[in-house]
């Protein structure tokens, strides 16, 4: 009889279910790995080193703040990877991945980028926010 009874109910919830489409689409550089929502901007941070800012309103990247490259044991420049983004009176944080995969913070403020910690400080933050 419980068996009957939970058929009937997944049964009649599948009837009612809805397919639901989304009512906006951001399109990033790379892979999106945080995000932080503000007013009507939308700060993304990716895999490819740089922060894409939406405006929620149309849709379309109005600024990009972009980290400078990392050099590898070979020599070779590749995109750091930003782990998280956060943002506060006007300021955004963010943490990236350095070398050894040790972490690098910066503040981002007045278009203007400053780093405050460095991977040198061999620190391993998982996430920062202010």
């Amino acid at each position: 009889m419980k068996f009957l009874s939970l058929c009937i109910v997944l049964l009649l919830s599948l009837v009612e279910a809805k397919i639901i489409f989304p009512t906006s689409h951001f399109v990033s550089i790379g892979y999106v790995n945080d995000f932080v929502v503000n007013k009507n901007k939308l700060y993304v941070a990716n895999n490819e080193g740089t922060i894409d800012i939406f405006d929620i309103n149309t849709q379309k990247i109005v600024e990009q703040i972009l980290l400078p490259p990392l050099t590898t044991a070979r020599n070779k420049l590749i995109a750091p990877n930003i782990i998280s983004v956060d943002y506060i009176d006007g300021k955004v944080l963010i943490l990236s991945i350095g070398e050894n995969s040790y972490r690098n913070v910066w503040i981002y403020e007045n278009h203007e980028l400053k780093q405050i910690i460095d991977e040198r400080k061999k620190l391993t933050i998982k996430e920062a926010s202010l």
